[in-house]
């Protein structure tokens, strides 16, 4: 974070033209390297496998330097959009504990693009990997909550819009 408000207030960003920043996820991810369908491992260096739902990752910084990189865009008249993953988490996550009932069903259940879970027919509750569950959107609770989370974060760091990830996989 530091290291985008450092160009940007070194005029990189208005050298090109930009108005408008999009941050990737930067919700705290769990650690370390988990198997993918391929065989192959993965991480979750991105950050759309979160595991708080209001924490930053602090490999990107603390809380006051993302609201310094907002204030510093808003100065110079830059917008900035926060990346929101409400429609799964990491297994890590305190939800998937804490309300097993906003979890669409096991991963053992319904792994998206596996067996006789395809993504046509499951596309709004399959799993992307088996640690990373799919969140029910038809639970009130859960619905509510996650979108609390969403707003959450433009109201505390005075962000001006967002990009949701994966909407094609929630119920409308």
């Amino acid at each position: 974070l530091d290291g985008v408000r450092r160009a940007l207030e070194a005029g990189a960003f208005a050298e090109l033209g930009v108005n408008a920043l999009w941050l990737s996820p930067v919700y705290t991810n769990p650690d370390g390297d988990f198997p993918g369908l391929d065989g192959h491992a993965y991480s979750s260096y991105h950050g759309y496998w979160p595991i708080a739902p209001r924490t930053l990752e602090d490999k990107l910084g603390a809380e006051a330097d993302l609201d310094a990189l907002v204030a510093s865009a808003h100065a110079r008249g830059i917008r900035v959009l926060f990346d929101v993953v409400p429609n799964h988490v990491h297994e890590q996550h305190p939800y998937v504990k804490d309300h097993p009932g906003w979890v669409n069903h096991r991963a053992s259940d319904c792994v998206c693009g596996q067996g006789s879970c395809d993504w046509g027919g499951h596309i709004q509750d399959c799993w992307f990997a088996p640690y990373m569950p799919d969140m029910d959107w038809r639970d009130a609770d859960a619905a509510r909550t996650l979108a609390d989370d969403v707003a959450w974060w433009i109201d505390r760091f005075d962000g001006d819009g967002i990009r949701i990830d994966a909407v094609p996989m929630m119920p409308r």
